[in-house]
């Protein structure tokens, strides 16, 4: 953790098939009156991938600007301006969840589940990665799924140095984010750095009828 100008960079690091893609965010924070209790505001956030034609590829945002992406390509060792403004379509047909975990899972998301699995018009995708699986789902939309389990009552992903960071960068490509229970993650005060949430995003229609059978 690196503390600069009144600001605090997190660094959230997932790693898959030898693999690793960090996701950073930057925090600012202030005391309260009283100086009990620390004040956390996400200013900024993203991702930094790396492939096979490219060493770097950066979606960064601020609660001002719109969701951007460049890439550093290796064979010309240029920084290219790739993705000036990135927007989830409304609807998408990819669904990304963890269906090992599928007898785990609560009656609402099974039943989700199964309809997915009775469409025609679904594809199943899943990597393992956060940050692969969040990155394909910025990019092509559909529903990326990370609900609470049996095992993991309170949600598999870290609330502040994985999910917050993929929430704000999928509700500002005009996606939704929310819990297990239909809320924003981005509502959750966290007790501890270590504090853990379910998380459900990406396109808002497909969140939306994900939401529905919660409220069912």
């Amino acid at each position: 953790m690196l503390h600069a100008l009144g600001e605090t960079f997190e660094f959230g690091d997932m790693t898959a098939f030898g693999c690793s893609d960090p996701i950073f965010q930057v925090l600012r924070f202030a005391f309260s009156k009283d100086a009990q209790e620390v004040l956390t505001e996400l200013i900024r956030c993203g991702q930094i991938l790396t492939g096979l034609t490219h060493l770097l590829e950066l979606p960064l945002l601020s609660s001002s600007e719109f969701l951007q992406q460049g890439s550093k390509q290796v064979a010309s060792g240029s920084f290219l301006y790739s993705h000036p403004n990135i927007t989830l379509p409304a609807k998408g047909k990819i669904y990304s969840i963890n269906e090992a975990y599928e007898t785990l899972y609560d009656e609402s998301t099974r039943a989700y589940l199964a309809l997915l699995k009775a469409s025609a018009d679904y594809t199943a995708r899943y990597v393992g990665s956060l940050v692969a699986d969040a990155y394909r789902t910025l990019l092509k939309g559909g529903i990326f799924l990370s609900p609470r389990n049996r095992k993991q009552p309170d949600g598999r992903l870290r609330l502040m140095l994985e999910l917050n960071p993929h929430a704000l960068l999928i509700e500002q490509a005009g996606g939704m984010a929310i819990t297990s229970d239909g809320k924003s993650p981005l509502t959750i005060v966290p007790k501890t750095l270590d504090d853990h949430a379910s998380l459900i995003m990406s396109s808002r229609e497909n969140v939306e009828a994900y939401a529905g059978f919660l409220n069912g």
